[in-house]
């Protein structure tokens, strides 16, 4: 549904989908379905895990393009 009703993806379309859970998921189906000719998929989402404390993913976003890639988040992933 959203893929093509509201990112309106046309068939020879090249797509760019962040996150790849359940709703990344669906984005990419749904632009597959819509003929996209292609899919570019970005899920970085490394985690900490403490016994007894909890846990947190964090997603870095990184700008992919033509001449290479380049981190826009900085997160610090140590405890």
């Amino acid at each position: 549904g959203s893929a093509v009703n509201t990112a309106k993806v046309c068939p020879g379309d090249v797509v760019l989908v962040v996150g790849c859970g359940g709703i990344g998921s669906g984005a990419i189906q749904g632009a597959r379905l819509a003929g996209a000719e292609e899919i570019v998929v970005v899920a970085i989402e490394p985690g900490a895990y403490v016994k007894g404390m909890g846990a947190v993913r964090v997603e870095h976003n990184y700008l992919v393009t033509g001449e290479g890639c380049e981190q826009l988040s900085h997160h610090v992933l140590s405890l």
